[in-house]
């Protein structure tokens, strides 16, 4: 990794939008309890935008062409374990992206 020509600070990045229909103050504790768990290389918004990688919220958007993980109710282990494989399966298709370019 510190040899190759791929920024893997760009590619590894993912932009996380948090988005709960109870407002900022459970934004917030979503956002805090996410620092609190996870800490590499994840950027985290309360704003969608073209560059959002991942939608958290509790409410599914059916026209965005857009990864989402949907929490009904507060997360439990089994929630965070799926946020992570998102996580993941995010950072590995676009270092693939990069490494075919």
């Amino acid at each position: 990794m510190l040899t190759s020509e791929i920024p893997f600070s760009l590619k590894d990045r993912v932009i996380l939008c948090i988005d709960f229909s109870g407002g900022p103050y459970v934004n917030s504790y979503i956002l805090s309890l996410f620092k609190s768990y996870v800490n590499i290389n994840v950027d985290v918004s309360n704003v969608l935008t073209s560059e959002t990688d991942l939608y958290l919220s509790d409410q599914y958007i059916e026209y965005q062409l857009i990864n989402q993980v949907i929490w009904l109710k507060p997360p439990t282990p089994l929630d965070w374990a799926e946020l992570g494989e998102k996580i993941v399966e995010i950072k590995q298709r676009k270092y693939q992206s990069g490494k075919t370019k």
